[in-house]
């Protein structure tokens, strides 16, 4: 009968373990975001240190070249300043999946991102529509009708709720693919499930963002080929939002102000507040101080408010960048969600922030090493990559190699001269602790908690530590408050311990010689 041999899941998965480590890191954080986990919740705060020590192991497992070396730790760097200036997480997040993106499979990560938003997005509505849990309902004066219930079905807030809703269609899209007449009867069926989450939500703004993807996708992937002028339009879409973002609410006034405030529901009101109370700085800063209930809602002006001119100017650059190689690289599904999520950015939080949704960001970081990548073997920065635990374990080796044989020459020297350095050492030890001996200030009395001694014939004593006077040389042990009854002690005990510091000051100044008189003699050998 044959043997069976033992395959493990990672041999099953066909997976290398900076791959298994990188989907665990995606899978952890999406699934906790996937759940609608908030900061602060235990949960939540579990959830990302598991991601990010994965996300830590994968990079010490994975090969880099110098420059690769170079560009994730001024990118990693300029993050963790960022969120040490702000406050805010969200940028950590994104560099944790832009640099984890090093030889990992971008359609296999969309694949992992479906099943598990699939799991939590529908799970978490269906145990709201069961009533199982309590979620957030809001009562908002909408569609003409007066006020309204707004439901968010256990996510933070009922628009988040839509815009997850389109983050599931974008992941769908992406890993499916439809063509011909299943582009129409698919984007049509995900219609009506964007009608039903919005019956619900009633977010204008995440129904808009929909309908844009939804057209952007359809028109894409259905046109024959795509034409200057339709590529010229589709690299205008960044800098037009991010424009229209931060300087519209600056510059614009009157009624072209109140028109872009009334289309982005009082967006443009919260960011010209923000903008005019908060400067600008090169890495970033905390919010300012705003009345109640002001948030930003537009990601281009938090990126720059919250983590500065660098990152937001790298940022804008990564994205014009990836929207130009893909148009000439004809990757249409890709153009249609980075379209549908810089739109989003105008009127939504969720592309820098803590929420995870910015699924583009997979693009970017697939494409960054892509183009480190083909620069290898150039010059010395583009050398073939090396990993930081092979490193480590080289280094390790050749530690524990030198160890040994430094070891193995201060033992043979020490079985040589044990008596010689001995004697050396011992002299010294006694001189050392005579001079201590000397020198040690001894107390005059050693106070200890009744509680802790044996039963003693005197009257407590109560000492406060904060009213000493000059004069005090006592010991006060055990003790941090001042209404705890202290006993008294003198003679023996503080004899006792004189012995003790003396023959501590020997012990440890013997030992310190004979360790040093020996690797100094085992260096000499070995060098």
């Amino acid at each position: 009968m044959k043997k069976l041999e033992k395959v493990t899941l990672q041999e099953k998965l066909n997976l290398s373990w900076e791959e298994l480590f990188f989907y665990l890191f995606f899978s952890t954080m999406l699934f906790t975001k996937g759940l609608g986990l908030i900061e602060g919740q235990f949960l939540f705060n579990l959830g990302i240190l598991t991601g990010a020590g994965c996300f830590v192991i994968k990079v010490i497992l994975t090969k880099y070249s110098p420059a690769e070396y170079f560009v994730s730790a001024l990118l990693g760097m300029l993050s963790i300043i960022a969120y040490l200036n702000s406050g805010e997480k969200g940028i950590l997040f994104l560099f944790m999946l832009l640099l984890g993106m090093k030889n990992i499979s971008v359609k296999k990560v969309f694949k992992l991102g479906l099943c598990i938003w699939t799991i939590t997005f529908w799970g978490l509505i269906l145990i709201h529509l069961f009533g199982l849990s309590n979620d957030l309902i809001l009562a908002h004066n909408k569609l003409g009708l007066g006020h309204i219930l707004r439901y968010s079905l256990g996510f933070p807030h009922p628009n988040v709720l839509q815009v997850s809703y389109v983050i599931f269609m974008m992941l769908f899209f992406y890993v499916f693919q439809p063509k011909g007449k299943w582009t129409w009867i698919t984007a049509g069926l995900l219609f009506i499930g964007d009608c039903y989450i919005f019956l619900y939500s009633i977010s204008y703004t995440g129904f808009i963002l929909s309908g844009v993807y939804l057209i952007a996708r359809c028109y894409l992937v259905t046109r024959k080929r795509i034409t200057r002028f339709e590529s010229f339009c589709i690299q205008l879409v960044l800098p037009f939002c991010s424009l229209i973002s931060i300087a519209g609410p600056v510059v614009f006034t009157g009624k072209l102000f109140d028109i872009f405030n009334k289309v982005l529901n009082t967006r443009f009101n919260l960011s010209r507040y923000f903008l005019t109370h908060q400067e600008i700085t090169l890495f970033g800063s905390s919010l300012a101080e705003a009345p109640k209930n002001y948030v930003i809602d537009c990601s281009y002006v938090s990126c720059l408010l919250l983590y500065g001119i660098f990152l937001f100017a790298f940022l804008m650059a990564a994205y014009f960048v990836m929207i130009r190689r893909f148009l000439k690289e004809d990757r249409r599904e890709e153009l249609a969600i980075i379209i549908g999520i810089l739109v989003a950015g105008a009127s939504e939080p969720f592309l820098f922030n803590t929420s995870f949704k910015n699924i583009s960001i997979i693009f970017m970081g697939s494409l960054l090493f892509q183009m480190l990548e083909e620069r290898k073997g150039e010059k010395l920065l583009f050398a073939p990559g090396y990993s930081i635990a092979e490193k480590s374990l080289l280094a390790f080796v050749r530690c524990k190699q030198a160890g040994t044989r430094f070891m193995a020459s201060c033992l043979e020297e020490l079985k040589k001269n044990v008596v010689k350095w001995s004697i050396i050492s011992i002299l010294i030890g006694i001189l050392t602790s005579g001079i201590y001996a000397v020198n040690w200030n001894r107390p005059s009395a050693i106070y200890m908690p009744t509680s802790q001694s044996d039963e003693v014939e005197q009257e407590p004593v109560f000492i406060d530590k904060e009213k000493l006077p000059a004069d005090f040389d006592g010991w006060i042990l055990q003790n941090n408050d001042k209404e705890i009854p202290m006993a008294k002690f003198t003679g023996n005990m503080i004899t006792v311990e004189y012995v003790r510091v003396i023959v501590s000051s020997f012990t440890i100044v013997y030992i310190f010689c004979m360790i040093m008189i020996t690797a100094v003699f085992g260096i000499r050998k070995n060098w």
